[in-house]
């Protein structure tokens, strides 16, 4: 899945020139924060109760974690 995000994150920065990208997670979801992690996105907040998970019948929170284009830059040089 990492390889999947880098491959997303390099088309979003290079081809479309965006300024930033952000993954949203699920805050239990301990793989997509692994891979937000792995991958070098900084963690910036938690959204407390943001939505309701069918699965778990209850309210859950996210996280968000977010990379800007300098970032990137900063890895590729």
């Amino acid at each position: 899945m990492s390889e999947a995000v880098l491959i997303l994150e390099r088309y979003a920065f290079d081809q479309l020139a965006l300024n930033r990208i952000q993954i949203k997670t699920d805050k239990e979801n301990l793989a997509s924060v692994w891979v937000a992690k792995k991958c070098w996105y900084i963690y910036e907040w938690t959204c407390r109760e943001a939505y309701f998970n069918e699965y778990y019948n209850a309210m859950r929170d996210f996280e968000i974690y977010a990379k800007l284009k300098s970032d990137y830059l900063k890895e590729h040089n």
